[in-house]
């Protein structure tokens, strides 16, 4: 005790020599960085002192590193010394040589002078303005491995080995020193990078270089753990010189292995370069305020503007904002420059947008970057102005112009009226903007044709657009009273292979306004003799039951029921009837019907249906609802199993079906169609960010 007490007072008063005079403390360097627990004890003191940036460093000084510590020091050459994680020093200068006295630890230096002595296990390694890596403990071999320059060890044993960057050294833990051939370099990141960014994870590539040229690939291992144990804490797989891998919010740990023979067992054995570290850091510089996170704006016409804010904790000259329809940020909607912390938005369409802002200092430095939020827009547009004619599913058969009508629609200026050869309204075939209630269309080509009117304020602003109407111009019946609409002319009719064949539709429509009193005949005959007879004294369309398949013929008249001899009648179309000789209609199993799912944007819904043993594939078809009655296929593939997948689910109505296929390529029935809703996105998996990095 009473030593303990004096030898502490010693640690509190100058220095002195055998005369009396006080010893001067040398300067030889300086303290450049510290991280986290560093210390040091100046000559034979007991205290351990704390380091911090800009400290001197004196003569006869140890210094140490606890766990996940290091630090830097300069000496006054501009040599630097790097000390990782629980390593101990101790520095000695004299007029000859600066010397090092390496206990245990890692360490790197990169010497400037050519007088550099390190003392390593009763070795000494001279460095000749060389930077060297050296790995030890009291209970392993050393490592010494040259990254740039030459260096000199000298063994224990007196013995002389040369260094480069392609020849290293090892110590055994008896201090015996041999040479070894360095295969592996590693080159980025360096160690102990940290990376600033939002995520919790992210992609990170990691280079090396392969010395020898018997190495054709190498095994990456990166860990959670400096010891890489097996398990879900370390990743492995081959590579060759470079490789991209997902670094975790945290510590990290890299390092390159490769296969060699051992001349003493003559097998192969693995060998590892050093380890390095690399960092994964939360970047909160930068902070979305609003909108939160996955909301959703519900959109009425004149009420599209959504006002972006965030906050940056760094005086940040300017901002990039950006929104994208990807997570991912490959296709940027909007790039915009700003130096203030809100920008407004109008405009968007309905979908999932994704957003976030990058923040740079003097010199357009990059000083953060945010994470990033989703945001869902919906876009309710009102239903109008009402379509008065034609009406659905109407057939023109007139060589004259058609002539489109609508109700005026209170808020609106003006119209556009749109008719397109296909149902998305893609394919447009006429587009006007009208003051007018109507607008008269003259037509070129016969067939299937699709309108809507949408219509605009005086701003130009979309406030309502009308349902999608089906219009059939068909040229052959143009002079007949009655136009005949299903069956086709020359169309084929598949119906189920049952006995009795299933009825069929018959349906046709009236070019003026007549009382229903209709005769629908049937034959095998174009003359229709022996033709059966079906009335319809109410509708234009019935269902009639035939007896067997082949080729028919069949007309409508119309008898007026006040004159009798007042006729009118369609031209005969003709069609074949045919049963479905093909594989029956698969079995739906799941989803189950009307499925409600909330999922993961990413998550995979899992569809399955009943095997056909006579298959050789499926048909799987997806549709997704974007319309009253409509629907867009988003999913057509073929697939050998009875099930498949689909991922990026958005919310919506779907329906879906299978149709099994034979040897023959020939497709079966059609499954009965089945509706599934997805009622909630739940997120997407992390995005790839560019990362600020920070040696």
């Amino acid at each position: 005790m009473v030593y303990a007490s004096y030898q502490l007072w010693l640690d509190y008063q100058p220095n002195y020599d055998e005369y009396g005079d006080e010893i001067e403390q040398i300067v030889i360097g300086s303290v450049v960085d510290v991280d986290q627990n560093v210390k040091r004890k100046k000559g034979d003191s007991l205290l351990w002192d704390p380091l911090k940036p800009g400290d001197a460093v004196y003569n006869q000084d140890s210094i140490r590193t606890g766990l996940n510590s290091a630090t830097e020091l300069k000496l006054n050459d501009s040599s630097s010394i790097s000390l990782e994680e629980n390593s101990l020093v101790v520095l000695d200068s004299n007029d000859q040589a600066f010397n090092i006295d390496f206990k245990t630890g890692e360490f790197k230096t990169n010497s400037v002078s050519k007088n550099l002595q390190i003392k390593v296990k009763d070795s000494v390694l001279s460095a000749k303005q060389a930077q060297i890596n050296i790995k030890t403990r009291s209970d392993q071999d050393t490592e010494i491995q040259v990254t740039k320059g030459t260096a000199s060890l000298q063994g224990a044993g007196g013995q002389q080995i040369s260094l480069d960057t392609q020849k290293a050294a090892k110590i055994d833990k008896l201090g015996r020193a041999e040479a070894l051939k360095v295969k592996v370099i590693l080159s980025s990141p360096e160690n102990r990078t940290e990376v600033l960014n939002p995520l919790s994870q992210m992609r990170y590539p990691f280079t090396w270089a392969a010395l020898s040229s018997d190495l054709k690939r190498e095994i990456f291992q990166i860990s959670t753990r400096p010891d890489f144990p097996e398990g879900p804490e370390t990743k492995q797989k081959w590579a060759h010189q470079a490789t991209e891998e997902i670094i975790q919010r945290g510590d990290n740990f890299w390092r390159v292995g490769w296969y060699s023979l051992d001349p003493k067992t003559k097998k192969q054995k693995i060998e590892f370069s050093p380890t390095r570290k690399i960092s994964l850091l939360n970047d909160e510089r930068v902070q979305l305020l609003f909108p939160e996170n996955a909301s959703t704006f519900t959109q009425s016409p004149g009420n599209t503007e959504i006002d972006f804010r965030w906050r940056s904790k760094n005086s940040a000259k300017l901002f990039v904002f950006e929104i994208s329809n990807r997570a991912d940020f490959r296709q940027i909607i909007i790039n915009q420059r700003t130096n203030q912390t809100e920008y407004k938005v109008k405009d968007l369409d309905s979908g999932i947008y994704y957003w976030r802002v990058s923040a740079y200092g003097n010199a357009n430095k990059a000083i953060g970057q945010s994470k990033v939020n989703k945001v869902i827009v919906e876009k309710i547009i009102p239903r109008g102005p009402e379509l008065i004619y034609p009406r659905n599913n109407f057939v023109w058969s007139m060589p004259e112009s058609l002539r489109f009508e609508w109700q005026k629609y209170p808020t609106a200026n003006y119209y556009q009226w749109t008719i397109s050869s296909d149902r998305y309204l893609k394919k447009i075939v006429k587009s006007m903007k009208l003051k007018a209630l109507a607008y008269d269309w003259r037509w070129l080509t016969a067939g299937e044709y699709y309108w809507r009117v949408k219509a605009f304020n005086a701003q130009g602003t979309l406030v309502a657009e009308s349902e999608t109407h089906l219009l059939n111009i068909d040229q052959k019946q143009s002079s007949a009273a009655i136009a005949l609409i299903d069956p086709k002319d020359q169309s084929e009719v598949v119906v189920e292979n049952l006995d009795p064949l299933p009825a069929i539709s018959f349906q046709w429509q009236p070019k003026e306004a007549l009382s229903p009193n209709y005769e629908v005949y049937v034959s095998k005959t174009s003359a229709f003799t022996s033709a059966v007879k079906f009335e319809s004294k109410e509708l234009t369309r019935i269902k009639a039951q035939l007896k067997e398949e082949g080729v028919y013929f069949w007309k409508v008249r119309w008898v007026n029921p006040e004159n009798p001899k007042d006729i009118k009648e369609s031209v005969p179309f003709s069609f074949r009837l045919s049963k479905n000789k093909n594989l029956p209609a698969p079995e739906l199993l799941e989803p189950d019907y009307d499925t409600e799912l909330e999922l993961y944007r990413d998550e995979e819904v899992s569809f399955k249906w009943q095997e056909i043993s006579s298959a050789k594939s499926y048909r799987f078809i997806l549709k997704r609802k974007i319309g009253e009655n409509t629907y867009k296929t988003i999913v057509d593939r073929n697939t050998k199993e009875p099930s498949t997948k689909k991922a990026n689910l958005v919310p919506g109505d779907y329906i879906w079906f299978v149709h099994a296929i034979d040897a023959s390529g020939i497709q079966g029935l059609k499954a009965e169609e089945r509706g599934l809703k997805v009622i909630r996105d739940k997120g997407l998996a992390p995005p790839v960010l560019n990362p600020v990095i920070i040696k």
